[in-house]
């Protein structure tokens, strides 16, 4: 795909950095997300559709997991898979770009005793089409070049947690870690106490 460049007038090219004009944005947002949930023997079956529009933005999406049952309801096993589509107004260039989001999902929840709760979370996702930022640009040479990443993300995300009910306190406590890695070239480390 070629660059497309759009040029700075020229009363801007000597400090471009300092005078290029801004403008403000404003924008609406309407989302609409259903769930419904289907329990038989151990499972309860849970699927999603949502759909978000913006001016410039539409999202709809589909997911589907199970919470399976097991060891006499002591241990939770949910596997799961969404899939998203995504339509992008391109501001800098006046027309739409698209792009589709897999993510699969396996959760483990563990009772570990009648007040302490363990949770491991996995999850793999890969997008493709347009992942460019459509507002972001940079300046090369005199001209304002949109900004180009790769057509291609893949994601991997980790996430513990462990609960427990303190009885002095009439309260619970949570410790939890979030790991993400991504094929950009990110990742991110995140501890909470709460």
């Amino acid at each position: 795909m070629p660059v497309q460049q759009i040029p700075i007038p020229a009363q801007q090219q000597n400090n471009v950095g300092s005078t290029l004009p801004i403008s403000t944005l404003e924008d609406t947002r309407i989302a609409v997300k259903v769930e419904l949930t289907k329990q038989f023997d151990n499972h309860a079956l849970i699927g999603q559709g949502s759909s978000s529009t913006e001016e410039d933005y539409q999202s709809y999406g589909i997911a589907i997991k199970d919470a399976i049952s097991l060891n006499n309801k002591n241990t939770t096993l949910t596997p799961g898979f969404a899939f998203t589509h995504d339509r992008i107004d391109v501001f800098l260039t006046g027309g739409t770009d698209t792009r589709n989001t897999t993510d699969l999902f396996l959760g483990l929840t563990q009772l570990l005793s009648p007040k302490t709760l363990f949770t491991a979370n996995l999850t793999l996702g890969h997008s493709s089409g347009y992942h460019d930022d459509p507002y972001k640009v940079v300046e090369l040479n005199g001209a304002l070049i949109p900004e180009k990443r790769p057509d291609n993300r893949t994601k991997q995300i980790l996430y513990l947690s462990l609960n427990h009910f303190f009885d002095a306190l009439n309260a619970a406590g949570e410790l939890s870690y979030r790991y993400y890695n991504d094929s950009f070239g990110i990742q991110g480390h995140t501890m909470e106490l709460a």
